[in-house]
């Protein structure tokens, strides 16, 4: 792919967080020959293009970002990245800031695109799979439409290509734009159990962790991961809640449908509320704080911080920075 194309194809580095991301997935690994590549890149430059013509250069155009690991780990590239790297680098943006995902079937995918397709569905992100007139296609994957947003569409053409890209975004337009705004619900949603499981496993002694690992069969690097951050727990399993709950200790349910955990006091939300503004805490850092005291609350006990003043928000923070 040309300085160009790449150019065309991953755009909205001007964007934030707050504009949403259309992950554009794609066979590489399994791609043997200069042809096979040129026609995967010929082809992700079709969509991209296609995607900024039906958004940041529409009639009423809308802010949209695009990734796609082609532009970033395709093994060819010689970014001397290792797996874990490449595995880490895809799962954050799909997990925590994709809104939607197109995947370009071209020799059926591939086991990596496989994945983002099943990570996608759980997060109940709608799917376009494009794939070459005359090619097959898993009935097991035109099975899944019938349980996930899913639109499975062959083209003959590139100018079918662009067009059914184009199409698709203006059919999902309003759910994808309204991505952002469901993100950022979800992560409010599920930081108090975050901050719960955090909290509570690096308190945990070294012997105590590798028995919840023994028990729940969950490696310590994804127990790791999904404990940090709200949006990477979100994309965990029932059941990887239910087993760390139930080894831990912690009512995931409840947490999640707002139990267990006592709310801060109107006087208390508002000294954090000061407190941010005045030490300049990000909104992240503010709902930490937040998730954090309300599981000190929920310890009982004697409380020497009433969390009622800047002062003890200032201080609260500095204890959790030091331990």
């Amino acid at each position: 792919m040309t300085t160009e194309q790449s150019d065309l194809f991953e755009f909205g580095e001007d964007l934030g967080p707050e504009s949403p991301l259309v992950y554009v997935a794609m066979p590489l690994s399994h791609l043997n020959t200069p042809e096979e590549r040129q026609l995967v890149q010929s082809n992700a430059f079709i969509i991209g293009k296609a995607i900024r013509e039906q958004t940041r250069e529409a009639a009423d155009p809308w802010p949209v970002r695009v990734h796609s690991p082609i532009t970033w780990t395709a093994p060819w590239s010689n970014d001397n990245l290792e797996p874990d790297d490449v595995y880490r680098h895809n799962t954050e943006i799909l997990w925590e800031d994709a809104d939607a995902l197109i995947i370009l079937g071209i020799k059926g995918a591939s086991l990596g695109a496989g994945q983002e397709l099943a990570w996608a569905c759980a997060l109940h992100r709608p799917i376009l799979y494009l794939y070459p007139e005359g090619t097959n296609v898993s009935r097991q994957l035109r099975g899944a439409a019938s349980e996930h947003d899913i639109e499975v569409v062959s083209y003959a053409t590139p100018d079918e290509l662009h067009d059914t890209v184009g199409r698709w975004l203006s059919a999902r337009r309003h759910v994808i734009d309204d991505g952002p705004r469901r993100r950022r619900s979800q992560a409010l949603r599920f930081a108090t159990l975050t901050a719960a499981f955090d909290t509570k496993w690096q308190a945990l002694p070294l012997e105590e962790q590798a028995h919840i690992v023994r028990t729940t069969r969950i490696a310590p690097g994804r127990i790791t991961r999904i404990f940090s951050n709200p949006l990477a727990l979100a994309a965990a399993s029932a059941a990887e809640l239910a087993a760390l709950g139930g080894a831990m200790g912690i009512d995931a349910a409840g947490a999640l449908l707002g139990r267990g955990l006592p709310d801060l006091q109107p006087q208390q939300r508002a000294a954090l509320a000061n407190a941010a503004e005045e030490f300049g805490w990000g909104p992240r850092e503010a709902l930490e704080l937040e998730s954090a005291a309300r599981l000190e609350l929920a310890r009982g006990g004697i409380r020497r911080l009433p969390l009622a003043s800047i002062e003890d928000w200032d201080t609260f923070r500095g204890r959790r920075r030091d331990h």
